[in-house]
């Protein structure tokens, strides 16, 4: 298969890096019950406690955010318990070292391909690469490891939240962020089922998986036989 721009791989961390790191979530966002931390440090910490447990609920109750970007964050969570579930699966079916390949951003089984980069890292290891800022009375802000753009944490009369508008791609509305999620925590399940089918290998999920975000990503089809249809699976 060749695509019209072979130099372009996909990953999921090229997505999901303006989002600090990493099917709609079936539940709406809280529209109350924040619980503001003590310190912009707590908020930050709270806040990636319930990223790397996929739990929408304790991202918002420590964030400030509209319904929109509330159910971004529902959509983000359901992808990343969708991609969870994908490499318990694949590591079942075929080991650590395959895992590995799978997620190693040099290894290209062909034009298209995945990387699912999900918090494996403890909280503290996390926090400890946090670079946090205090810019005032009110406001403070703080990157997280291998990102560079700064995302806001807010004082209210409570105590601090995390600005979730402000961990969101800014090139993307949040309603149309969390379609995206949507779709990719639906293909990400989908392609799950590829997993130790007969006459499919590692490689051939890797490539279909990459292809079915790419094209969503770019809204076009790319040409040549797939791999495995999904459909059949």
């Amino acid at each position: 298969m060749k695509t019209t721009a072979p130099s372009r791989r996909w990953t999921w961390a090229g997505v999901l890096a303006a989002v600090c790191l990493v099917a709609g979530c079936g539940k709406s966002a809280p529209a109350s019950g924040t619980r503001p931390a003590e310190t912009a440090e707590k908020a930050v910490r709270a806040f990636l406690q319930g990223m790397k447990n996929c739990d929408e609920y304790a991202m918002l109750a420590c964030g400030k955010a509209d319904d929109e970007d509330g159910d971004a964050i529902c959509a983000l969570a359901e992808f990343g318990r969708a991609a969870g579930k994908f490499r318990v699966a694949f590591l079942k079916a075929y080991g650590q070292e395959a895992w590995e390949r799978f997620n190693d951003r040099a290894h290209t089984p062909g034009e298209t391909n995945a990387h699912l980069q999900l918090l494996e890292h403890s909280v503290d290891e996390m926090m400890s690469g946090v670079d946090l800022r205090i810019q005032g009375p009110d406001v403070a802000t703080f990157t997280v490891p291998n990102e560079t753009r700064r995302s806001r944490i807010v004082k209210v009369e409570e105590g601090w939240l995390v600005d979730v508008r402000s961990l969101l791609p800014k090139q993307m509305e949040s309603a149309k962020f969390a379609e995206l999620m949507n779709y990719m925590a639906d293909a990400v399940g989908a392609h799950q089922e590829a997993i130790g089918r007969p006459g499919i290998r590692p490689d051939d999920i890797d490539v279909e998986l990459g292809r079915a975000i790419m094209e969503r990503l770019l809204e076009t089809e790319f040409g040549g036989p797939h791999r495995y249809d999904v459909d059949d699976l």
